[in-house]
């Protein structure tokens, strides 16, 4: 069932694979910590009733829940590496930047009968000449 011996060699593993490296087993013995590590989890009221749920049809302990629901599916693996996911926060700090300024400028003043200016460029967004290409607005 649980084998706290293997979990903390799994997580001893896991841990220096994250430094970089692979430790031997005469390693993982070593520096296996005196206790087993734990932490400290907060739910929701909805989230802990449905623990509790579980736990009563299960007959489990809700730690036990939690580690086999966590460890028995595949590795979490982000849709973005960081080279993109940085690509994009730049690219939306950079659409926001804009917006800010348009509207700055639409506040300020500056753009007189702003409705009626954009409802012009709605409705040529609308044309049946600009959604075929015909437009002027496309060339």
């Amino acid at each position: 069932m649980f084998n706290s011996h293997a979990t903390v060699s799994t997580f001893v593993i896991q841990l220096d694979r994250f430094r970089g490296t692979l430790m031997d087993e005469a390693k993982i013995e070593a520096a296996q910590p005196a206790t087993v590590p734990s932490t400290h989890v907060r739910f929701t009221r909805d989230e802990y009733l449905r623990l509790r749920k579980d736990q009563l049809l299960t007959g489990q302990s809700i730690p036990w829940l939690l580690k086999e629901t966590y460890f028995s599916r595949a590795d979490f693996t982000p849709r973005l590496d960081v080279k993109t996911r940085d690509a994009v926060r730049r690219e939306l700090g950079y659409i926001g930047n804009n917006l800010n300024q348009a509207a700055r400028y639409i506040h300020g003043g500056m753009v007189d009968d702003f409705r009626g200016k954009f409802d012009e460029v709605y409705q040529g967004f609308k044309s049946p000449a600009f959604i075929s290409g015909d437009s002027e607005w496309r060339r």
